[in-house]
């Protein structure tokens, strides 16, 4: 009920007038249901489970889900049934949802898309994207964090797709919560496995706890609070959301033909004579006639485009008003002709599909004469259609700047399709099956290119781009970047999952500040490298490096270095010249060492040295004062008193993992104050580190796959007060053991699901 905005009252009265409940409040008790029961499901496998458990569309609901298809069968049924019958044999009849009908719709999935983002705040489960941006939304709205503080969501790592965000850009102060799998992580801060408002809580500043009251005591009351305000202000959360206001609000401004935005005041009229000129009956009608011929060609357009087309059409050179109406309307047929052949193409299974898509075309198209403040991009996204309508020869889409078909199925294109749009400057074909781009080359003015997760084997015309500053190209099968070097403008070139061997040309991109070649078959660099002094963001992981590729350490303005992935042997000395690094990753290698003039990086803040060689703490890192993150996992790694008290010196330290190395002692990491995260999984500890944990309270500590087979009555009660802070999954316990603290976590785990 809290998740839908329905009260007792309204419940009340629905009772009394024996009216049934509504198809949303079944949808919420129903989704709460299933997400108790398979909490593994996820978006449209859940939407699909949840639709097979009720009752099986009728015809009148068939077409609403048809053009509505994010309608529950059950929400479907309420709507036609709020219909008359007549209303609903005229919708069968002529296969077309009425307007009356299509707006109750598009208000219900409004609603609905709110009660899924609302009942995320409930069960960890039903947390979606929508329960993200809220989340983040109403927190700002309630106690919002000082204008230096930048809060991102992003998903998997620090360097993946930012989901949610409050603060402003260049914030100096940013914080990030890391999406991994169901689980989140303040970064750098405690478990990966906290809840979304946990992450946040950690987050919090002690000024905004205090405004939040209670809410700001822990993760779980943090989240009630929000679960709270998203109910109690749904209009808000719609906003947020930015969904449409409720109908009867502020009347929004229109576009005017010359693309200003405004009101339109009564009487206007773009076609009104000038002052002194009188108008014949047959002037007024021929107006009129070319206004309605225009209606029927652009329906989808509002009254002040028509108008204003109806103004250009008037003021065509060497033709007459109806002779430039005439081959207009040839023009528009042309394309609906293409498009209905398309359609009929179609299968079963893509028919609606192409629909959609077609009408997108349609819409976007306009006459080159339309002049500026007209349709300037085309989007399609996931909607996989097979193929591409073939365009009429004389047709063309000049005014539009951005194209984007992103995850539509195509394998080809027609060898002049990317002819038909000369004035991009963003082009979007990521996620199909592409193998060639005919006619790139001849996209002089594009600025953006990003083709990635094609099958891609080369990129023949990309070097007449002379104005790209952006290239993506990850995910593909290419073996080479034909004439690289004259792309100079480029600042950012995604390379990612390629067969790369060899990069000429790389060295020439000297404004290059973000380069990712990781996953390729690279062992080498051009000796010139170097001359990127703008580069700031450097992935060179998984390819065949067996030495740090020459010149890297010349390139200064480096604050990311993944090198993660690949054959190092040793690492120079002169790493340490790059003194700017924030992030250096060099695990998977083969390192048995770590020159100790690493400890000449004094901005470091994550390093990666995780699934190397090394048998101890290596010497220099005591002065990376400003750690924040360290990953010294999957090492042969056994902590001496020296390499213990190195430890000591990061106090700035959050999370630190030792796990799956011999260590033979917990080190004491005293001066630790801001350690929030420990991993000691598998790293053979026989006894319960108690004194260790009752030292470091605040800290979550993995303690998976050891071998601790006891825990005394001192150790349950602290389990027993920090259910949360410890991870003792797959050691062996006694029975007697392994009972009680499996009961303390059924009992924690059951009381953080119900809030």
């Amino acid at each position: 009920m809290h998740t839908t905005g329905f009260d007792e009252a309204r419940l009340r009265r629905l009772h009394l007038e024996h009216a049934p409940a509504p198809a949303r409040l079944h949808d919420a008790l129903q989704r709460y249901q299933l997400h108790a029961q398979h909490p593994e499901l996820h978006g449209d496998v859940f939407e699909l489970h949840l639709s097979g458990l009720q009752r099986p569309l009728e015809a009148a609901e068939q077409l609403l889900k048809r053009d509505f298809p994010g309608l529950t069968p059950r929400a479907a049924r309420q709507i036609t049934q709020c219909a008359g019958p007549d209303e609903v044999e005229r919708m069968i009849g002529t296969q077309r949802v009425p307007l009356a009908l299509a707006s109750e719709a598009r208000w219900l999935l409004r609603d609905s898309r709110l009660d899924r983002a609302c009942a995320g705040f409930y069960q960890a489960a039903a947390v979606n994207a929508d329960t993200e941006r809220l989340a983040f939304g109403l927190l700002a709205d309630a106690a919002p964090w000082a204008q230096s503080v930048r809060v991102e969501l992003r998903n998997d790592s620090l360097s993946g797709d930012m989901l949610a965000h409050v603060g402003a850009e260049g914030a100096a102060d940013v914080r990030y919560v890391i999406r991994r799998g169901q689980g989140y992580q303040a970064s750098p801060a405690a478990s990966e496995n906290d809840t979304l408002f946990q992450a946040l809580w950690w987050h919090l500043d002690e000024a905004q706890k205090q405004v939040l009251g209670e809410g700001g005591q822990t993760g779980e009351q943090l989240g009630h609070a929000l679960a709270v305000r998203a109910g109690e202000q749904r209009e808000r959360a719609a906003t947020l959301l930015g969904m449409a206001p409720k109908e009867g609000a502020v009347r929004p401004p229109v576009r005017f033909g010359d693309g200003r935005l405004g009101y339109p005041l009564s009487g206007g009229d773009a076609l009104r004579p000038p002052r002194g000129q009188v108008l014949t009956t047959a002037d007024m009608r021929a107006r009129q006639s070319i206004r309605a011929g225009l209606h029927q060609l652009f329906p989808h357009r509002p009254a002040q485009d028509v108008m204003w087309l109806a103004l250009q059409l008037a003021q065509r050179p060497g033709r007459t008003v109806w002779a430039a109406f005439s081959e207009l309307a040839r023009q528009v047929e042309r394309l609906d002709l293409s498009l209905r052949a398309w359609r009929g193409q179609a299968t079963a299974v893509n028919y609606h599909r192409r629909q959609r898509v077609g009408q997108m075309i349609r819409e976007a198209w306009e006459p080159d004469f339309y002049g500026p403040g007209g349709v300037d991009e085309l989007i399609v996204r996931n909607e996989p259609v097979g193929n591409l309508p073939v365009l009429p020869a004389d047709l063309h889409f000049g005014h539009l700047h951005r194209l984007s078909l992103s995850n539509v199925g195509i394998s080809a294109l027609e060898g002049d399709f990317l002819g038909r749009f000369p004035q991009l400057r963003s082009l979007q074909l990521s996620g199909n099956r592409l193998m060639a781009l005919p006619g790139l080359g001849n996209l002089r003015r594009l600025v953006s290119l990003d083709v990635q997760h094609n099958r891609l084997t080369t990129l023949e015309g990309v070097q007449h781009l002379s104005s790209l500053t952006q290239l993506i190209a990850n995910d593909n099968a290419l073996t080479q970047v034909p004439g690289l070097a004259t792309l100079t403008r480029l600042t950012r070139l995604d390379l990612r999952g390629n067969q790369l061997a060899v990069l000429d040309g790389v060295q020439s991109l000297t404004l290059l500040t973000q380069l990712d070649l990781s996953d390729n078959l690279l062992s080498a660099l051009p000796e010139q490298i170097h001359r990127l002094i703008r580069l700031q963001y450097l992935n060179l992981s998984n390819n065949q490096f067996t030495s740090l590729p020459g010149g890297i350490e010349r390139v200064v303005g480096l604050t990311q270095l993944n090198l993660s992935g690949n054959r190092l042997g040793e690492l120079p000395g002169t790493l340490s010249g790059l003194n700017r690094l924030l992030q250096l990753h060099l695990a998977e290698n083969r390192l048995r060492s770590v020159p100790a003039v690493i400890g000449n990086m004094p901005s470091l803040r994550i390093l990666n040295l995780r699934g190397n060689q090394l048998e101890a703490i290596p010497e220099g890192l005591e002065r990376l004062r400003q750690l924040t993150e360290l990953y010294l996992g999957d090492n042969q790694i056994v902590i001496d008193v020296a390499g213990g008290q190195r430890l000591e010196a990061f106090s700035e330290l959050r999370t630190f993992s030792l796990k799956g190395n011999p260590i033979g002692m917990i080190p004491p990491l005293r001066n630790l104050d801001h350690l929030r995260h420990l991993s000691l999984r598998a790293t053979g500890l026989s006894e319960f580190p108690l004194v260790f944990l009752e030292r470091h309270a605040q800290v979550y500590v993995d303690l998976a796959d050891n071998l601790i087979v006891e825990l005394s009555e001192r150790a349950l009660a602290w389990i027993r007060q920090h259910p949360n802070r410890l991870n003792l999954n797959n050691n062996p316990l006694d029975e007697q053991d392994l009972a009680r603290w499996r009961a303390m976590w059924a009992q924690f785990d059951t009381l953080s699901q119900r809030g």
